[in-house]
């Protein structure tokens, strides 16, 4: 564990402790490199998101040509909704996100949302350049998501190497055509990704 649900980890291992005698220990935050294990992939699974973007871009209402960008953020709320003890890391996100734009070579932004009677604070951590994007992809490379995310991050690198070099009509078409069927748009799912999984 690497975020303050560690706290949520540790009370459930001490309820089962005190009903059953046993003498589970409780393991403190983990603080290998993010590169060493999956730990990011899971969490990308439960909290990232890619993202494809095409624009037009103009000049004096003249088109000048057609833009493709991607990206890949994560997201998540800045504290925790209880108390968490410094030995088990803090109620903040900040440290483990901070961690993450770091590994990303990225700056930390926050974000403030307000609804109707209620305003939401999450940390941000967005890929969005050639330098970052090639460690998100080393990275997802060697320990691939397991959600239908995993769909998204081929997509995502499709579109990456379809917009290496001239961006000719027949890539743009085939990148607005995965465009239009990304993320919440994906209406086909092959899960086909997880027949290699093995479970000891």
């Amino acid at each position: 564990m690497r975020t303050p649900k560690i706290e949520a980890l540790h009370r459930a291992i001490s309820w089962i402790n005190e009903r059953d005698g046993s003498s589970i220990p409780l393991l403190g935050i983990d603080l290998s490199p993010l590169d060493s294990n999956n730990w990011l992939a899971g969490f990308t699974d439960a909290d990232g998101c890619f993202g494809i973007t095409v624009y037009d871009t103009k000049k004096n209402e003249l088109f000048l040509r057609t833009r493709v960008q991607t990206s890949f953020r994560i997201e998540v709320k800045q504290s925790y909704s209880r108390d968490v003890s410094y030995d088990q890391g803090g109620s903040s996100y900040f440290n483990i996100l901070s961690e993450i734009a770091s590994f990303f070579t990225v700056n930390l932004y926050t974000r403030t949302r307000k609804t109707e009677d209620k305003v939401y604070y999450a940390f941000v951590a967005v890929a969005h350049n050639y330098r970052s994007h090639e460690i998100v992809r080393k990275y997802f490379d060697r320990y691939p998501l397991y959600s239908s995310k995993y769909l998204a991050y081929k997509d995502w690198c499709l579109v990456q190497d379809l917009h290496k070099g001239n961006l000719n009509k027949e890539k743009l078409d085939t990148i607005k055509n995965i465009k239009n069927n990304f993320n919440s748009k994906r209406k086909v799912f092959d899960f086909s990704h997880l027949d290699s999984l093995h479970f000891n």
